[in-house]
C-alpha cells in the first residue's frame, strides 16, 4: 500500500511537470522557478527513497521477530510435554511422606539410612528349612561443620542365623565408613577416613536398600569393599550438554591374609582349609606400602531419563607380611537409563592374585541386572502401576575352591519384582537358580525381603 502512495505522488508531480511545459507562453516559468521545482522533485526522491528503506527494515524485522515466536512456541511445547511427562509418572508412584519441620539447629545435622529384614528358602544342594534369615539397621549420619567441611559415617547392626551346628544368632555391629570431606574447590573434594572404595560403583550406589535384588551379585565377593586412606574426588562438567566426567584417586592400607603372615594362597582354620586373602581392608599396615586406586568415568545424558555412564577404576597393592606378594583388581562398570521406566547396568570384574603355593591366580565374574516398571503401560489395574520386574544374570569363576580343591565357576539367574508400597518402602521378591561347574549339584533360593529408606 505504502508502494502505491509513493508512485501516485510521483506520478502526480511528473504531471503537474509536464503540464507546466504545455501551458502557454504567458503561464510559463523562468529559468530560477524551474531549477527550484526541479530541486524540490530531487529532495521528494530522496525522501521516498529514505522511505522505501525503512519500510524493508521494518519488514525484516517483522520476519524476524516472526520466526523468533516459532521457536518460542516450540521450546514452550517441549517443555510442557516434558512437565507432563514428569507428572504423569510422579502420580503412578505412591508419594512420600512429608518431612518433619526441624528446628534450625537440626539443620546442619541429618540422619538417612535404611533397615531390612529377609526371608530364605532354601532347595537343591544346599536345602533348609525357610527362615528369617537376617535383620539390618544401618543408620548414616551426615554433618555439615561448615561450608567447606563435611563429616558422614554409616554404620551396620545385623542379626542374623547362626552358623551351622552353633545355633542361636549372630549379632554384628560395624562401622562400614566415616570420613572427613573437605570441599577444596567446585572441582574436588579431599575425604580421609574409612571410606567406600570406588571400585566400580555397586558398593556406592545399589548396595543395601537400594539393591532391587536382596544380596549382592556373586563376583563382588572378589573385590575390596572398603579401606582406611585419604582419596581425591570430583566431576568436571563437559560443555552445556548436561555431560560430566567423574574422577577419584586414593590410597588405603589395603588388603590382607586372615593369618597375617605368609602369602599362602589357603590357610586351615580349625578342621577347614579355607581362603586366605582377607578384602576387608586393613586398619594398620601389614606390608610395606599402601595399596593405590582410583576409578574415571564418563556420564551422558542425551534428554530427560535417558542416560548412559561408563566407568574404568581399579586398585593394585601387597596383601601378604611380607609384600612379595601383590593384589590387582579391575572393573569395567556400565549403566543405561531408557525412559523413566526401564534401565540396567552390570559390572565385569577381574582380579589377579599372586600366591606362594599356587603361583598367580586370576579369580574373575561379571554380572547384569535390568528392571523394567510396569507403569510403562498405563493400566489401570490395582497394585500393577506399582510393580517393578527385575532380572540379573551373574557368573564367578574361581581358581581356588578350598571345599573341592580344585576351580570352580558358578552361573546364576535371577528374576525378581519389586512392589513399591511408598517411594522409600519396598517389597522384594526373587528366586534365585545357580549352577556350579565340575558336576556339582545346582542349588535354587527363594528370597522375600521388606527393606526401608530413610
Amino acid at each position: 500500500m505504502e508502494k502505491l502512495m509513493k508512485r501516485m505522488v510521483f506520478t502526480v508531480v511528473i504531471l503537474s511537470l509536464a503540464g507546466l511545459c504545455c501551458v502557454p507562453k504567458s503561464w510559463a516559468v523562468t529559468d530560477d522557478e524551474f531549477l527550484a521545482l526541479q530541486k524540490q522533485v530531487q529532495e521528494q526522491n530522496k525522501q521516498l527513497q529514505v522511505l522505501e528503506k525503512e519500510h524493508q527494515e521494518d519488514q525484516a524485522e517483522i520476519q524476524s521477530l516472526k520466526e523468533q515466536q516459532g521457536q518460542t512456541k516450540q521450546k514452550t511445547e517441549e517443555i510442557k510435554k516434558t512437565a507432563d511427562q514428569a507428572v504423569e509418572v510422579a502420580s503412578k508412584v505412591q508419594p512420600v511422606s512429608a518431612a518433619l519441620k526441624q528446628p534450625a539447629e537440626n539443620h546442619n545435622f541429618v540422619l538417612a539410612g535404611d533397615a531390612e529384614v529377609k526371608y530364605v528358602k532354601t532347595g537343591g544342594a544346599n536345602k533348609a528349612h525357610g527362615t528369617f534369615q537376617m535383620a539390618d539397621f544401618a543408620p548414616v549420619f551426615l554433618f555439615r561443620a561448615n561450608d567447606k567441611v563435611l563429616f558422614e559415617a554409616g554404620f551396620d547392626t545385623t542379626i542374623a542365623n547362626g552358623n551351622a551346628g552353633t545355633g542361636g544368632n549372630n549379632t554384628t555391629f560395624n562401622l562400614t565408613f566415616a570420613q572427613i570431606d573437605y570441599l577444596f574447590n567446585d572441582y574436588l573434594t579431599v575425604i580421609g577416613g574409612k571410606m567406600i572404595l570406588p571400585l566400580g560403583t555397586y558398593n556406592e550406589r545399589s548396595a543395601g536398600w537400594l539393591n532391587k535384588i536382596a544380596d549382592d551379585p556373586l563376583p563382588r565377593s572378589l573385590l575390596i569393599g572398603q579401606g582406611v586412606g585419604v582419596q581425591l574426588r570430583g566431576s568436571r562438567p563437559i560443555g552445556n550438554s548436561g555431560q560430566m566426567i567423574t574422577y577419584s584417586a586414593y590410597t588405603t592400607n589395603g588388603a590382607g591374609s586372615i593369618d597375617e603372615t605368609t602369602g599362602n594362597a589357603t590357610t586351615v582354620s580349625g578342621a577347614h582349609t579355607i581362603n586366605n586373602f582377607d578384602p576387608g581392608g586393613n586398619v594398620t599396615n601389614m606390608h610395606r606400602r599402601p595399596s593405590e586406586g582410583g576409578r574415571i568415568g564418563w556420564f551422558y545424558p542425551w534428554k530427560p531419563h535417558y542416560d548412559v555412564e561408563l566407568g574404568l577404576s581399579g586398585q593394585t597393592g601387597a596383601w601378604d607380611k611380607a609384600g612379595k606378594e601383590l593384589w590387582t583388581a579391575g572393573v569395567i562398570d556400565a549403566a543405561v537409563h531408557i525412559s523413566p521406566y526401564f534401565e540396567t547396568k552390570g559390572e565385569y570384574i577381574y582380579t589377579r592374585e599372586g600366591t606362594a603355593d599356587f603361583g598367580t591366580v586370576e579369580p574373575r565374574g561379571w554380572w547384569i541386572q535390568s528392571g523394567f516398571k510396569l507403569s510403562a503401560f498405563n493400566w489401570d489395574v490395582p497394585l500393577v502401576p506399582s510393580t517393578e520386574l527385575v532380572f540379573r544374570y551373574d557368573t564367578i569363576d574361581n581358581p581356588i575352591n578350598p571345599i573341592i580343591g580344585s576351580a570352580q565357576k558358578s552361573y546364576r539367574y535371577t528374576p525378581g519384582i519389586v512392589y513399591y508400597i511408598t517411594n522409600t518402602l519396598w517389597l522384594e521378591g526373587s528366586y534365585e537358580k545357580i549352577y556350579y561347574s565340575g558336576g556339582a549339584q545346582s542349588a535354587d533360593q527363594w528370597l522375600v525381603q521388606l527393606s526401608y529408606g530413610f
